[in-house]
């Protein structure tokens, strides 16, 4: 997994030295080649609890909060007619923080690393091909102050999600198929497949014909996971977004999850949350 990151970095770093104008010329069809524009070919997944952002939420019913570091940056697109194509590199670290321990103790510390290759053929339709790499850990104050035991998390994982996009974005459908071909937990559950379906819906811009995409969305995500027998992952989001630009986005925001914990240390229980709080995407 670190050779095929390596790798790619290096492959950004030669295509910014070749292709420094704006157009070349190959095989007398020009193709346009420049840096990132605003908005990503497939928007982020708006409802998953676990994408790349920046955020930060409070529990309703524990006295846990959830932070995160991170963004989902473009690199370059490619254009050759209709057809667009979008490299993306992406990097988030997820914290959880109970203050009913020693005053306020961090449990877990998540760290999630993707490259995408992002393919559009029409206005509606686009591609996602993906390759990442998440560990989850507890804490030093999770196993010291709360007694926790310690164990082993980490996937290696290639992914292809197909997407159904709005004008505006005005909505997003999508299905997500991600492959856990380097699975290790306290055993080796490589192979394991986890089906990812979701959607996010601007009310404002749908019901009431507005094209400021600021306002009210809902969102829902589903992660069906195949090392608990496709036991599922579920959050119901309501949120409201602030005017931005493509494709940054600050929004408040209300999730409603339940089933499996999303957390790898503690993957095989479940618990349910209500949680507030405000997300920056980039």
């Amino acid at each position: 997994m670190k050779t095929n990151l390596v790798f790619l970095f290096l492959l950004f770093f030669v295509l910014n030295s070749v292709f420094s104008a704006d157009k070349v010329n190959l095989n007398r069809k020009s193709i346009v080649i420049k840096p990132c524009r605003p908005a990503h070919l497939v928007p982020i997944y708006a409802a998953d609890t676990r994408a790349h952002r920046l955020s930060l939420q409070r529990s309703f019913n524990s006295s846990e909060y959830i932070g995160s570091m991170g963004g989902q940056f473009s690199l370059y697109n490619l254009e050759k007619g209709r057809h667009k194509f979008q490299f993306e590199l992406a990097g988030t670290t997820y914290l959880g923080l109970l203050r009913s321990i020693n005053h306020g103790s961090v449990i877990n510390t998540d760290y999630f690393v993707d490259v995408f290759l992002n393919y559009q053929f029409n206005r509606n339709w686009a591609v996602r091909f993906g390759t990442g790499h998440t560990s989850q850990h507890l804490s030093d104050d999770a196993i010291v102050n709360a007694n926790y035991q310690f164990r082993n998390y980490a996937r290696d994982y290639h992914q292809i999600g197909v997407s159904y996009i709005g004008e505006r974005n005005k909505f997003h459908f999508y299905n997500n198929f991600i492959y856990n071909y380097n699975f290790k937990t306290d055993t080796d559950i490589s192979g394991k497949l986890t089906i990812q379906p979701g959607f996010e819906l601007n009310i404002n811009q749908v019901f009431f014909k507005q094209e400021n995409p600021s306002g009210f969305s809902i969102g829902v995500d589903a992660k069906f996971r195949g090392e608990l027998n496709y036991k599922s992952t579920r959050n119901l989001q309501f949120a409201y977004q602030f005017a931005h630009v493509q494709p940054q986005k600050l929004k408040l925001v209300l999730n409603f999850t339940g089933g499996a914990d999303e957390r790898g240390q503690f993957y095989e229980s479940s618990r349910s949350l209500i949680r507030a709080g405000i997300y920056a995407e980039y």
